[in-house]
């Protein structure tokens, strides 16, 4: 998305719900929502090569529901779609097949991780990365009492693009209101920020981006 574009839905988002923004995060405890782009913070937690995606799913799990601030009830993960449609994914898989052919990955529990480098220049990798790791979550029994009283959004990261979901530590339920077709992590984001000052009765709202 374009600085200009972003800059324009962050107008229209602080006219619709009233809101300003600061830089730094106050320590009080308010009622908060974390709104993250999914792969920039996968990108960050990254993984080693030799590294197994079971134990990656988990040690992401853990740090997105632990690296936040306090009084965090709402967390939202919000994934860009990468299909075989999509510009962004024809754009990149052209920069890349200009040096070497793109090698698509299995994620799957039984498989380990190569190199992130060469993993993270294919879209259909991270496609793969954000459709496992959403599908685990959901099935996860072990997720569920580690939530405690947060509830975890996943939207954009399903084989069912329009897909988004709230996991509690009773259930999984979709939710309508945040299905989109957006291809775009930044443009869910702020459709995420929307619903969870509308809807949720946040105090404030932190986007990890």
């Amino acid at each position: 998305m374009s600085t200009g574009t972003k800059a324009s839905l962050v107008n229209i988002l602080k006219e619709k719900t009233k809101v300003s923004s600061i830089p730094d995060l106050p320590k009080d405890c308010l009622k908060t929502a974390v709104v993250v782009d999914a792969m920039s913070a996968i990108r960050h937690w990254s993984f080693h090569r030799g590294e197994g995606f079971g134990v990656i799913t988990e040690r992401y799990r853990h740090l997105l529901l632990n690296d936040v601030p306090p009084g965090t009830d709402i967390i939202h993960f919000c994934c860009d779609i990468y299909s075989t449609t999509s510009l962004k994914s024809a754009e990149q898989e052209q920069r890349y097949a200009r040096s070497k052919p793109a090698n698509v990955y299995e994620v799957s529990e039984q498989y380990t991780a190569l190199d992130p480098k060469e993993f993270f220049a294919v879209s259909a990798n991270k496609a793969n990365l954000l459709s496992f790791l959403c599908d685990k979550w959901c099935a996860d029994e072990q997720l569920e009492p580690g939530l405690g009283p947060t509830h975890l959004y996943l939207g954009g990261g399903f084989k069912e693009e329009t897909k988004s979901v709230v996991l509690t530590a009773w259930s999984v339920m979709d939710v309508p209101a945040l299905e989109s077709t957006q291809h775009e992590a930044d443009t869910r984001i702020f459709l995420h920020t929307l619903y969870s000052v509308q809807n949720e009765g946040v105090d404030r709202v932190a986007v990890c981006q």
